[in-house]
């Protein structure tokens, strides 16, 4: 299981607040400071109370952002995006490492209540610690900072009677799923949890029989997010299809038959003329290379994120069209899409 909920990040008093939902959306608010605790609605989808149990910074279901004075806007409120591993025994002593941000020096954490031992704030992104025995049960965990400000995750931590095994890795998309080197991936699906230990690796190659990937070559920056999701970056290869294994610290992996196309991508070296009009209508001729037509047309081209018209497709290296028209004078970018993607 995750421990991941919403990733909350603030400048109170100030700029804005946005929120990360654990689908990967994002939405922004503007703060209402200096509320009245009484006003700050219970049923908030996300709430963080003081050390007397009074709701202080809230966001409710119409998106909405209280923060209840301003003694509390100040406090340094710590946020918990990860924690690993997500159960242990009743009796204590797991080592569980604690990821998220705004964590002070003299940060503790309690679980269900009783304070983690061996704590290490090793710096204001992470900290490690040890379990204390509690009976078999799922457990709220929670962060305090020493100036009151706290956040809690309940029902973050399994204590078990039993060592439980986790479930092995599945895979489920990659998206995109074309591209060439240096596209960067999301590598989705469920029970990513190999990754205590050590990050995971990602390699693009060929399945054998035994499981294996022959002719794998590494993916780059690597980025582990949840146990659902990865990215990482393609590596070099020439043009075809390909299989993806993740292979994880305990040495499970999870592999994606066909999970990537490498196509060939157009590149851009220049624009003849340069400049022109806000008003559009200029022919201008593109230089580069691997342009390329097929039965799905000619490529697409967008000048300052508008289509340009009256694309003609000339060779492999050059394109012409007309400008659109532009909301203001500046540079532009241009950007050449293949038809096939």
């Amino acid at each position: 299981m995750t421990a991941i909920i919403y990733r909350v990040q603030s400048r109170v008093l100030g700029e804005n607040v946005f929120e990360i939902t654990d689908n990967g959306s994002v939405r922004c608010y503007e703060i209402n400071t200096s509320v009245d605790p009484s006003d700050i609605p219970e049923n908030c989808k996300l709430v963080i109370k003081d050390s007397n149990g009074d709701i202080v910074f809230g966001v409710d279901l119409y998106g909405s952002v209280y923060i209840a004075d301003t003694v509390h806007a100040w406090a340094t409120i710590p946020f918990i995006y990860l924690i690993a591993p997500t159960d242990g025994m009743e009796d204590g002593g797991d080592p569980i490492t604690i990821t998220g941000s705004n964590f002070e020096g003299n940060a503790t954490v309690t679980l269900d209540g009783i304070a983690c031992t061996d704590i290490v704030v090793v710096d204001s992104t992470q900290i490690t610690c040890t379990t204390p025995a509690r009976p078999a049960g799922t457990k709220a965990l929670r962060v305090t900072n020493l100036n009151q400000g706290f956040f809690q995750i309940d029902n973050a931590f399994i204590y078990r009677a039993e060592p439980t095994p986790e479930p092995p890795p599945e895979t489920d998309a990659v998206t995109p799923a074309f591209g060439n080197e240096g596209t960067e991936v999301i590598l989705s699906g469920s029970n990513f949890f190999g990754y205590i230990g050590g990050e995971p690796t990602v390699a693009v190659g060929d399945l054998n029989s035994a499981g294996g990937l022959d002719n794998s070559v590494a993916c780059t920056n690597v980025v582990f997010y949840n146990s659902r999701k990865i990215t990482c970056r393609m590596p070099a290869k020439t043009n075809g299809t390909y299989d993806i294994q993740i292979t994880f610290a305990d040495g499970q992996t999870a592999s994606y038959e066909n999970g990537f196309e490498y196509i060939t991508v157009p590149t851009v070296s220049s624009i003849a003329p340069y400049f022109g009009l806000i008003t559009g209508g200029e022919i201008v001729v593109i230089t580069g290379t691997d342009f390329a037509t097929s039965i799905f047309g000619n490529p697409t081209v967008t000048i300052g994120g508008r289509a340009a018209t009256n694309v003609i497709f000339n060779s492999s290296t050059q394109l012409t069209c007309t400008t659109p028209t532009h909301r203001r004078e500046e540079l532009a970018n241009i950007v050449v899409t293949n038809a096939d993607g």
